[in-house]
């Protein structure tokens, strides 16, 4: 990977300190992904589970928006996450019949609606 006064880098290198003997760099270390920064664990095992439950849940993130928005644009994980999972509404209760509840006002309360409707009309799997 090219770097800095045309000298070769390692990728990983290249995003820590790319062109670190220039003085008008400025060295920033990568930091990892929230769902990242129980790493190390100190062990393999944990490492790999903890690894492959952040890669589960990333997926069901992005197939929740491609399914459910479809048409809009690629949102960041933490904007899905505000909008569509967390809810400021209330599950109740009514003759055996579960309903939520949301706020009048909430912004995103169309967008989660019809995120659901798409959803909801999904056919089956066999």
């Amino acid at each position: 990977m090219r770097c800095g006064r045309g000298v070769w880098r390692d990728p990983i290198e290249k995003w820590t300190s790319c062109d670190r003997e220039s003085s008008s760099a400025i060295w920033k270390p990568v930091l990892p992904p929230p769902a990242m920064a129980h790493f190390p664990s100190g062990r393999f095992y944990a490492n790999a589970a903890w690894t492959v439950l952040a890669a589960i849940a990333h997926n069901l993130l992005r197939w929740t928006e491609l399914l459910g928005l479809p048409d809009g644009p690629i949102r960041a994980a933490r904007t899905v996450r505000r909008r569509l999972l967390q809810l400021p509404g209330r599950l109740v209760s009514h003759a055996g019949r579960f309903t939520l509840r949301l706020p009048a006002r909430w912004p995103w309360q169309t967008e989660f609606i019809e995120a659901l409707t798409r959803i909801r009309a999904l056919p089956a799997a066999a």
